[in-house]
C-alpha cells in the first residue's frame, strides 16, 4: 500500500467534513485545507501520498496550485474534484498530471474509495516499474563497465555472422581498432584463425561457425590468430550462445583469454623436460656403472671382511693356545725345574760339608746360583702365568704384579682402581693384564723412571686405563713399528675393540691412555669363545 496520508483541499465545509469522515473510516491519515493559501502553507512543510483537489477555491484555483507545485518539483499524485459542466477544466488538469477526476454529483463519494484503491495499485505498479528500469540501467552500466574493463577479449556476433561489439581488450589483443571490427563478418575471423596444430581451419570446422549454426561443439577451444602485423597469438576461446527472451537465438558471445606466454612457457618446459630426460638417462647409465662398481667393491670388501674375521678368529685361537702354552710352561717350570733346583738347594744346605759361614767359595757360589735360579724361575713363571688372576681377579693379579716390580726393580708403582664389577670374563681380564704388564715392562726397560702411576677406572659403558711415567720420554712420530713392545699393546687393545693414545715428549715422560668398550658384538663373541675354551 502506497497511500497513507491524504490532503483534501475543498472550500465547501460540509463536503470537507464528509470527505474527512469517510477517508478516516477507510483507515487513511487525513489533513484538511479550505483554501489555496491553507493548502500552500501545509504543503510547504508536508508531503502527502495523495492530494484530493477542488478546482474552484475562494482565493485561487486548483490549477494554479498544481502549476506552482510542478515548478517546485514537489507535486504529489492528485485527484480532481469538479462541478458539473467543468469537464474541460478537468481534462486540462489531467494534462498537468492529475491521475483521475470525479464530478461532484450523485453518489460520487461512494466511488472515491474505489478510485483511491485503483490509484494505489497504479502507484505500486509504477514504483515497481521504476525500480525495474533503474535495475536495468544499473545492470547495463555494470555489464558495460565489466566488458569495457575486462582483461579478456569479448566479441559479440549476431545470428547473421556480423560482429556487433568488440571490447577494448579484444582490440588490443588483435591490434585492430573497434571501428575495424564493427560490421565485419565471421569469415574475417575465420581467415585469421589457425588450429592448435597450427593448421588453418576449414569453413565447416571453424568452432564459431558451428556454434552460430547451432551444431554441437565444445565450449572451449585453443585457437591461434594471425594479427595484422603477421604475429601469432594463442587464446582460449569460450563460446556462449546468446538468447533474447527465452527461446529466441540472437547470436554468440566469444571470450578470448591470451595464453601466448603460457603456451611458449609450456613448449619451453616440454623441451626442458625432454632435455632433462636425456640427461637423466645419461646419469642413470653412469649411475648403473657406478652401482655395478660399488657392488663389486662391496663384494670385495665383504670378502676381505670375511677373511679378516677368519684371521681374527684364527688369531683368537692362537692367543688362546699361546696363553695355554704359557700356563703349561709355567706349570712345567714350577713343578719341574723349580722343584728340582729347590731340592738341590735343600740337599746342599743339609749336607755336613755346608755351613752358612763356610769359607769354601765354590759352595757359596753354588748356594747363591741355586737361589738365583729359583728367583729367576719364579720371575719367568710370573711372566708366562699371571699369579692369582683366576683366584683373585684382575685387581688382585695386578697388585701382585706391581709388588714384584717394586721388589725386583725398585720402581714405585701407584695403583688407582675403581671397578664396579668384581670380575669380567677370563679372556678379557687376561688381555687387560697383558696390556698393563707389557706397558710396565716398557717402563722398566726404557723409561729410566723411578715412579709410575696406573689407573683402572670402570665407567658405565667402557673401561678407562692410564699408565703414566716420569722417564726420559720419546718422540711418538719416531716410534718404529714394534718398538718398545707398543705393537703388541695396540694389537691387544684393538682386539678388544678399544683405542690407545700415546703422548710423550723427550725428558717429559710418557702417557698411555686406553679406552676399552664393555659392551660390543666383538666382546660378546669373545665371551662366548672364552666360555667354550674353558669348557673345552
Amino acid at each position: 500500500m502506497e497511500i497513507h496520508r491524504i490532503l483534501v483541499v475543498e472550500d465547501n465545509p460540509a463536503l470537507l467534513a464528509a470527505l474527512d469522515a469517510m477517508l478516516q473510516e477507510e483507515g487513511y491519515e487525513v489533513s484538511l485545507a479550505e483554501s489555496f493559501q491553507a493548502a500552500h502553507r501545509w504543503l510547504d512543510s508536508h508531503q502527502p501520498d495523495l492530494m484530493i483537489l477542488d478546482l474552484s477555491l475562494p482565493d485561487g484555483s486548483g490549477g494554479e496550485l498544481v502549476e506552482m507545485l510542478n515548478e517546485r518539483g514537489t507535486t504529489p499524485p492528485f485527484l480532481v474534484l469538479t462541478g458539473q459542466g467543468s469537464e474541460l477544466d478537468a481534462v486540462r488538469m489531467m494534462k498537468l498530471g492529475a491521475r483521475d477526476y470525479l464530478v461532484k454529483q450523485g453518489n460520487f463519494l461512494s466511488l472515491l474509495p474505489t478510485v483511491i484503491q485503483q490509484l494505489d495499485q497504479q502507484l505500486l505498479h509504477e514504483k515497481a516499474l521504476r525500480k525495474a528500469e533503474a535495475n536495468l540501467v544499473q545492470n547495463e552500466m555494470f555489464h558495460r563497465c565489466v566488458t569495457e574493463h575486462c582483461v579478456a577479449g569479448i566479441i559479440k556476433i549476431d545470428i547473421s555472422g556480423k560482429i556487433r561489439y568488440v571490447n577494448p581488450a579484444a582490440c588490443s589483443l588483435f591490434r585492430f581498432s573497434a571501428g575495424y571490427f564493427l560490421n565485419r563478418s565471421l569469415s574475417d575471423l575465420h581467415h585469421m584463425a589457425i588450429r592448435e596444430s597450427e593448421d588453418p581451419y576449414l569453413v565447416n570446422e571453424f568452432p564459431l561457425q558451428l556454434a552460430l549454426q547451432g551444431l554441437p561443439t565444445p565450449s572451449q577451444h585453443v585457437i591461434g590468430w594471425r594479427r595484422n602485423n603477421d604475429s601469432l597469438i594463442w587464446t582460449i576461446c569460450s563460446i556462449t550462445p546468446l538468447f533474447k527472451l527465452e527461446d529466441f537465438f540472437e547470436g554468440i558471445v566469444v571470450t578470448l583469454i591470451d595464453v601466448t606466454d603460457k603456451r611458449q612457457y609450456e613448449r619451453k618446459a616440454r623441451r626442458d623436460v625432454l632435455q632433462m630426460q636425456g640427461e637423466i638417462r645419461v646419469q642413470t647409465f653412469h649411475l648403473e656403472i657406478a652401482n655395478q662398481r660399488l657392488e663389486e667393491e662391496i663384494h670385495r670388501r665383504r670378502t676381505t671382511e670375511e677373511a679378516l674375521l677368519n684371521d681374527q678368529k684364527l688369531l683368537r685361537k692362537l692367543l688362546y693356545l699361546y696363553e695355554r702354552d704359557r700356563k703349561l710352561i709355567g706349570y712345567e717350570i714350577h713343578d719341574g725345574l723349580v722343584q728340582q733346583v729347590t731340592a738341590a738347594l735343600m740337599i746342599l744346605q743339609s749336607s755336613p760339608i755346608f755351613e752358612e759361614n763356610s769359607t769354601d767359595e765354590d759352595l757359596v757360589k753354588v748356594n747363591r746360583f741355586l737361589k738365583e735360579a729359583i728367583e729367576e724361575a719364579r720371575r719367568i713363571i710370573l711372566g708366562v702365568r699371571p699369579p692369582l688372576l683366576k683366584e683373585a681377579g684382575l685387581v688382585g693379579a695386578l697388585s701382585s704384579l706391581f709388588e714384584v716390580v717394586r721388589t725386583q726393580f725398585e720402581l714405585d708403582v701407584d695403583f688407582e682402581h675403581q671397578l664396579k664389577e668384581e670380575r669380567f670374563f677370563p679372556f678379557f681380564e687376561l688381555t687387560i693384564f697383558r696390556i698393563i704388564q707389557e706397558a710396565i715392562n716398557n717402563v722398566v726397560r726404557h723409561s729410566q723412571s723411578e715412579h709410575v702411576s696406573v689407573k683402572l677406572i670402570q665407567h658405565q659403558d667402557h673401561l678407562e686405563m692410564e699408565i703414566r711415567d716420569e722417564g726420559i720420554g720419546f718422540q711418538p712420530a719416531q716410534l718404529q713399528q714394534g718398538g718398545f713392545g707398543v705393537q703388541g699393546i695396540q694389537e691387544r687393545t684393538e682386539f678388544l675393540g678399544g683405542s690407545c693414545m700415546i703422548e710423550s715428549e723427550p725428558d717429559n715422560g710418557t702417557v698411555l691412555a686406553f679406552e676399552i668398550p664393555l659392551q660390543s658384538a666383538t666382546l660378546d663373541q669373545l665371551r662366548q669363545e672364552s666360555k667354550a675354551e674353558i669348557d673345552t
